[in-house]
């Protein structure tokens, strides 16, 4: 037996929606696997704050790494490699422009 016009629109309209809610998951997990994929990094980077910067403030934190932000910033432009000399230089910058505790 023969389907009607209206019986083929249905079925197809039927496709359409498991279509979109398959489409919608696909993009759900996606998501998901992004966030915990951005999740897993900032841990890592944040035990590797916690293994070379222990117990260090908040402020304090924040100013070091501008700084060796700044400074990385800096020796990409001119070209130049990540020394040890370089590095024997940025700490000493570190050292003199990390406030104290508690300035």
């Amino acid at each position: 037996m023969a389907k009607s016009y209206e019986e083929k629109i249905q079925n197809i309209d039927e496709k359409m929606a498991q279509l979109k809610q398959q489409k919608k998951a696909l993009i759900a997990k996606e998501k998901e696997k992004e966030r915990k994929a951005r999740t897993r990094r900032l841990i890592q980077k944040g035990a590797l704050v916690e293994k070379y910067l222990p117990g260090l403030e908040e402020d304090r934190l924040a100013h070091a790494l501008e700084l060796t932000r700044l400074f990385l910033l800096a020796e990409r432009k001119e070209g130049t490699e990540l020394t040890a000399e370089n590095l024997s230089y940025l700490a000493a910058m570190l050292h003199a422009n990390i406030p104290a505790s508690g300035e």
